[in-house]
Order: C-alpha cells, then structure tokens, then sequence
C-alpha cells in the first residue's frame, strides 16, 4: 500500500456512501461519484455548461475552476448549485458538499 495506494481488503471498513442527502436540500458527495449519478439525482445537467469529457464531481469542478480547489473554498455552476470541498489535497478533491442556489 505503500508504493501502490490503498488497496481495499475484507478487513477494511466500509467507506460512506458516495452521496447522501442532508437538510435544506443539500448533498454530500465523493468526489469520485460518476457525474452521471449525481445529474441523475439532482435531475440537472451539469456537463452541458462545461466543454471537454467529464466523468467524476472532482472533474467536473476542476473543469469549471481551473484548478484543483483547496479545502473551504467553493464554486457555483451555472445549473443552480454551489459546490464546497470538504476534503482534499493539493492534487486532488476528495468530498463536495452540492448546496441550492438561491
């Protein structure tokens, strides 16, 4: 694990669901959730406004900011959501909370 990464076993605790809903129709998401799922759930299209191929909610916000956002900061997208990371490094967002736009 140390050369190659986390490498899951059944001795691993399970990790959280990779989007849960929370109050005043907020959500919080893995980065890595497929955008699909997360446009599924929110019924909006988030890729639509982006040019270039999107797969995951990090990818997704690296595109619209340019950059990979640190921790506490947040961006909103033209569908009407604001997304704040939770959780990350300098190479990478790990944990979005998808808030509604007023």
């Amino acid at each position: 694990e140390e050369i190659v990464g986390d490498i899951e076993d059944e001795h691993d605790e399970p990790e959280d669901e990779p989007i849960h809903a929370l109050p005043g129709g907020r959500y919080e998401a893995d980065a890595r959730l497929d955008i699909e799922a997360l446009e599924e759930r929110l019924d909006t299209n988030f890729t639509e406004a982006v040019d270039g191929e999107i797969d995951t909610v990090g990818g997704l916000l690296f595109m619209i900011a340019g950059q990979v956002l640190p921790v506490g900061e947040s961006i909103d997208h033209p569908a009407g959501w604001r997304f704040e990371v939770l959780a990350g490094d300098e190479r990478r967002v790990e944990r979005v909370r998808v808030i509604p736009v007023e």
